[in-house]
C-alpha cells in the first residue's frame, strides 16, 4: 500500500478515522505521563511519599484511586479542569473538519476539541445506548474511552482498560464498530507506539478483525524500525508524517482531484457541496442518470469565482502558427490540443478544475467589447437609454445590439482590397413586451430605414451622430404599419386604464378589434347599415300615436338609450361594452298605419338621411 492509495480510499469516502492525544497535544493539552505529572501536583505529600509518581498513566491512575478510598471522584474532577481548560489552538482540528470526506471518527481521547470543532455538523457517541442516535448526515464522533460529562463512562486507570478489553463484540455498540472496521480503511493519528496502551489496542484490533478488515496506516513520525516491522505484521503501514503533515497533504491531494472524482462518482454530492461551501463557494449541481454532475461554481455572495488556466506549449508544435494568426484577428477561435501541450491547468479559485490528462480540445475565443449607450434621433422625439452593444474582432467582426424585441447584427469583413464591407442582419422576435416598447422599436426602424439622423451617446461625454447609408421603402412602410397597430393599442389602453403584456397574435382581426375599440375611444359612432330599428313598446296610447304623428310631419332626430352588454376580448384582456345610445336623425315611423289600427306594439324606425349611429358610453375593463 502507499499514501497514494490511502489518499484515494479517504477521496471516496470510506476511511475510519482514528485520533489520539497526541492529535490534540498542539493546544495545550497533555499526553500521558504529562497528564501523570499534573493529577500527581493534586495529591498532598504525603500522598506523594505513598504511590510512584513514575508509573505509568493507567497505573498511577490506578494508585491515586486506591489513594482515594477506591473512588474515582477526584480524579475525575481534576481530568476534567485539564481539558475544560480554552486550547492555546484549534488549527489542526480546523483543518480535519474542512475535511468532509471523514464521515466517523473514533477517539481515546478526553478533550472536547473534536465536538466543538464540528459544532452542529457532528454527532457525539460515547455510551453503548447511543448508537441508535447514528446520523448518517452528521460526522459521527464516537469516543470509546467516555466523555468528561460522564464519569461512569471514562476508561482511565489500569481496571478500566482491563474492562474495556473485556467488552463483548457483539453488543450493537462495538458490532456496529467492528463492522466499520472491516469495511473501512483505518487511518490511526495521534498515537504514541512508547504508550503500551496504544499497542495493546492496535494489537487488539489486529487480532480481532484478522483478515475481515481493509488496511490501515498510523501517521507516526520518528517510529524506529523495528516499531514499523512490528505493525506491519500486524497490517498497519506506518507513515512517518505528523497529524498537522498529513492533514495538509489530504487537503492538497483533494484540492487537485475533488473534480475529477466528481466526474468519475467516487464522491457523493454532499460532500462536493460541504467541500465547496467550506472554501466559500457554491457549486450548482444537477443530478444525471449517472450521478451528478457540476455545472456552475460561485461564490458564497453570488459573484462568479477566479480561475487560472496555466499552459505550456511544446515548441514547434501547430500552437506557433494558430497563436499568431489569432494574434493578428485572422481567426476567432484558438483550438489547443493535448498534443500541442506539455502542460495544462485550470484552477478555480485554487482547486484544481482540469489537468492534461483530462482535457480533450479546449477552445479559446475572443472576449467580446461591451458599449452601453443611449440613442437619440434629433427632432423625432424617440430616446433609447440603456443600450448594450456587444462588439466580437475578428476577420468576420460582428456588432450585436439588442433592443427591445429587434435583435439587430452588423457583420463587418474586408473586401479583396482591405475595404470594410457591412452587412446588416435584424431579427424580430415575436413576443412585444410591452406596447411602449414595441413603439419605440418600430419608430427606430421607420426612422432608420429612411435615413434619419441618429445620434449615439456614450459614457464619458462622447457622442456621434450618423444615417444609414441606405434607405428601405419596404421595411420603412412594414414599420409605419406597425406603428400604426401599436398606437391604437396605445390609445385603448389608455382610454380603458389597462396594460397590455407579451403581446404576440398582430393580425387582421385584432387590428379591427383595435380600430373598433379606438373609436369608441375618440367617441365617434358607428353607422348601422343593417335596416330599420324595431321596438317592442309596453303599451300605446292615444298620446303616443300623436306623438309618432308629430314624429312623421316633422323632421326631428331621436335619441334612444338602453343597457347592452358586449365582451370584446383582445391580446390578454377582457373589455365589457355597456350602455349604448342610438341616434336617429331626421326620424320617422314605417309602420304608423299598423300601429293606430292597434295590429301591433312594434314599432319601425328610419332615418330619412339614411343614416342611423350608435354610441358606447362608459365601458370599462373587465380582466
Amino acid at each position: 500500500m502507499s499514501k497514494e492509495s490511502l489518499f484515494k480510499h479517504i477521496r471516496s469516502e470510506d476511511v475510519l478515522l482514528w485520533i489520539g492525544a497526541g492529535f490534540s497535544a498542539y493546544a495545550g493539552y497533555p499526553l500521558g505521563n504529562a497528564l501523570r505529572d499534573a493529577i500527581a501536583a493534586a495529591l498532598s505529600p504525603e500522598e506523594r511519599r505513598l504511590v510512584d509518581t513514575h508509573l505509568l498513566l493507567a497505573d498511577f491512575a490506578e494508585e491515586f484511586v486506591r489513594l482515594k478510598n477506591g473512588s474515582k471522584n477526584e480524579l475525575v474532577r481534576i481530568v476534567r479542569g485539564i481539558y475544560r481548560k480554552d486550547p492555546t489552538s484549534t488549527s489542526d482540528h480546523d483543518a480535519l473538519a474542512a475535511i468532509p470526506h471523514f464521515k466517523t471518527i473514533v477517539t481515546t481521547n478526553y478533550d472536547t476539541l473534536l465536538e466543538k470543532t464540528y459544532g452542529e455538523c457532528g454527532n457525539l457517541i460515547f455510551r453503548e445506548t447511543d448508537i441508535s442516535l447514528l446520523d448518517k448526515h452528521k460526522v459521527n464522533i464516537i469516543k470509546i474511552h467516555g466523555d468528561l460529562g460522564d464519569s461512569e463512562s471514562l476508561v482511565l486507570t489500569k481496571t478500566d482498560y482491563a474492562t474495556f478489553y473485556k467488552l463483548d463484540w457483539t453488543s450493537p455498540f462495538w458490532a456496529h464498530l467492528s463492522t466499520l472496521m472491516a469495511t473501512n480503511v483505518i487511518l490511526f493519528i495521534g498515537y504514541s507506539l512508547e504508550d503500551p496502551n496504544v499497542l495493546a489496542m492496535l494489537e487488539h484490533i489486529g487480532k480481532y478483525l484478522k483478515e475481515l478488515r481493509k488496511e490501515a496506516f498510523l501517521v507516526a513520525p520518528n517510529t524506529p524500525a523495528h516499531r514499523i516491522a512490528h505493525l506491519n505484521r500486524l497490517g498497519i503501514e506506518v507513515i512517518p508524517m505528523t497529524g498537522a503533515e498529513i492533514l495538509r497533504e489530504i487537503e492538497i491531494d483533494i484540492r487537485q482531484n475533488i473534480f475529477g472524482d466528481q466526474r468519475q462518482q467516487l464522491v457523493s454530492p454532499e460532500t462536493f457541496r460541504t467541500y465547496f461551501v467550506g472554501k466559500r463557494l457554491l457549486p450548482d449541481l444537477t443530478s444525471t442518470p449517472h450521478g451528478f454532475e457540476v455545472t456552475a461554481v460561485r461564490t458564497i455572495d453570488g459573484k462568479p469565482a477566479k480561475g487560472l488556466m496555466q499552459l505550456g506549449f511544446i515548441a514547434n508544435s501547430d500552437f506557433d502558427r494558430m497563436h499568431q494568426a489569432f494574434l493578428k484577428g485572422e481567426i476567432n477561435d484558438l483550438t489547443l490540443r493535448p498534443e500541442m501541450l506539455r502542460q495544462f491547468q485550470i484552477d478555480i479559485e485554487g482547486i484544481r478544475l482540469l489537468g492534461l490528462d483530462e482535457m480533450g480540445e479546449i477552445r479559446i475565443s475572443r472576449q467580446p467589447i461591451i458599449y452601453l449607450f443611449d440613442l437619440t434621433f434629433p427632432g423625432r422625439d424617440l430616446e433609447i437609454d440603456g443600450l448594450k452593444a456587444i462588439i466580437k474582432k475578428g476577420p468576420k467582426a460582428t456588432i450585436n445590439i439588442k433592443i427591445h424585441n429587434l435583435d439587430v447584427t452588423i457583420y463587418i469583413s474586408k473586401d479583396a482590397g482591405g475595404r470594410p464591407n457591412g452587412n446588416l442582419q435584424i431579427t424580430r422576435d415575436p413576443i412585444h413586451k410591452t406596447v411602449k416598447f414595441a413603439l419605440e422599436a418600430y419608430r427606430l426602424l421607420q426612422y432608420f430605414f429612411t435615413q434619419q439622423a441618429f445620434t449615439i451617446h456614450l459614457s464619458g461625454g462622447v457622442s456621434m451622430t450618423n444615417h444609414a447609408e441606405h434607405s428601405n421603402k419596404e421595411y420603412a412602410e412594414q414599420a409605419k404599419q406597425y406603428i400604426a397597430y401599436f398606437n391604437l393599442m396605445k390609445k385603448v389602453e389608455d382610454f380603458f386604464g389597462i396594460r397590455f403584456r407579451n403581446i404576440t397574435d398582430v393580425n387582421d382581426d385584432n387590428l379591427q378589434k383595435l380600430q373598433r375599440l379606438a373609436r369608441i375611444a375618440d367617441a365617434k359612432p358607428f353607422e348601422l347599415t343593417n335596416g330599420p330599428i324595431k321596438l317592442t313598446m309596453s303599451e300605446i296610447t292615444v298620446d303616443t300615436l300623436e306623438q309618432y304623428q308629430r314624429l312623421n310631419n316633422e323632421e326631428v332626430p331621436i335619441d334612444i338609450e338602453f343597457t347592452m352588454q358586449e365582451i370584446v376580448e383582445i391580446h390578454g384582456q377582457t373589455i365589457t361594452l355597456t350602455n349604448q345610445r342610438i341616434h336617429v336623425p331626421s326620424a320617422r315611423l314605417l309602420n304608423l298605419p299598423d300601429l293606430k289600427r292597434g295590429g301591433t306594439r312594434e314599432i319601425e324606425l328610419d332615418s330619412r338621411t339614411g343614416t342611423i349611429f350608435t354610441y358606447y358610453q362608459e365601458p370599462r375593463q373587465t380582466k
